[in-house]
């Protein structure tokens, strides 16, 4: 190093010295390590997990263990075969893959989804035990029907909703599903009209804490939904009333369709898991900035966790089977 150098990294080093014990003047620090809770970061450690879902809080505020819960949640209800070939579409990096993995031992284990990063991710994380691809889901699902694999469960968690060509989507699944085989999705619903008990072509649980809307959106809620839309990239006619939702799949030709709404589990843990990202002493380990636009969702789905006229849209667990013969 020339002397020159020597002398301005001197310099730089005396100028960012002054600039830290001005601020920590500022803000009555007298001590070097006494900035606020910044030394959170210190300790903070690299995730272990790298789920991506809108989480089952019932019995938690973490959110990987919520996310993990709605993903057995699901993988529950649908009663998958032991032993049989599974497709799990819209993975992510992987963590759905993985659980699948460890607790159902298929025989056979695919994934698809549509983000090149997080389909190299989910492959390097899976290894042998997996095999994933990376393309538009409603096109891997038709492309070459025949001769194709054959599939006793296909797992659809929280993503469906953002598929454009959904109903055709469905379609493809029913003919890669064995005889018998299952679906199983955890996806979005328009809250208005709400299903009665009694319902023709599938079965309704609904939610035991939210109640129902009794008309339909105003328009300035239905306007906010719509941007909501736009700025998720969400179809908006991809929110259909839980009804016109399991229609579609009876026309389809799959039976034993089952509809929970799962909302009371799903958007007011979800709320305020995004409303305190970087917050408080969160934003000293998590960092503060770049939250701005999750803590704003936060507050939508807020909205829809207040049920009722508010709750303009509901999250809803949906089951759904192909006929043996």
């Amino acid at each position: 190093m020339s002397a020159l150098s020597a002398v301005l990294l001197l310099l730089f080093g005396l100028l960012l010295l002054l600039r830290c014990r001005r601020r920590r003047r500022s803000r009555g620090d007298a001590e070097a390590y006494a900035v606020a809770l910044d030394h959170l970061a210190l300790n903070a450690r690299r995730p272990e997990t790298e789920w991506l879902n809108m989480g089952w809080w019932e019995d938690t505020t973490d959110f990987p263990a919520a996310c993990e819960a709605l993903a057995r949640l699901l993988h529950t209800r649908s009663h998958i075969p032991p032993h049989t070939a599974i497709l799990d579409v819209g993975h992510g990096p992987g963590d759905s893959l993985l659980l699948l993995s460890r607790t159902h031992t298929p025989s056979t284990l695919h994934g698809v989804t549509s983000l090149p990063s997080h389909a190299a991710r989910a492959q390097a994380r899976a290894g042998e035990k997996a095999q994933t691809w990376c393309a538009d889901a409603v096109e891997w699902v038709n492309e070459g029907r025949e001769g194709r694999e054959r599939y006793g469960a296909v797992m659809v968690l929280d993503c469906a909703y953002h598929f454009r060509g959904r109903e055709r989507f469905f379609e493809g699944v029913w003919e890669r599903l064995e005889p018998g085989g299952v679906l199983g999705v955890v996806d979005l619903f328009a809250a208005y009209p709400y299903p009665s008990p009694s319902t023709k072509h599938y079965t309704f649980s609904p939610s035991p804490s939210l109640a129902p809307p009794t008309r339909p959106p105003i328009l300035l809620a239905s306007l906010k939904l719509r941007l909501t839309c736009l700025l998720t990239s969400t179809p908006r006619a991809n929110l259909l009333p839980f009804e016109t939702y399991a229609a579609q799949l009876d026309a389809i030709g799959f039976e034993d369709i089952e509809v929970t709404d799962v909302s009371h589990g799903v958007f007011p843990g979800f709320a305020r898991f995004l409303k305190g990202l970087g917050k408080g002493e969160e934003g000293a380990w998590r960092g503060g900035a770049g939250w701005a636009g999750l803590r704003a969702f936060g507050e939508v789905v807020d909205g829809w966790a207040k049920g009722g006229e508010e709750g303009a849209v509901r999250c809803g667990l949906v089951v759904a089977r192909k006929p043996r013969d």
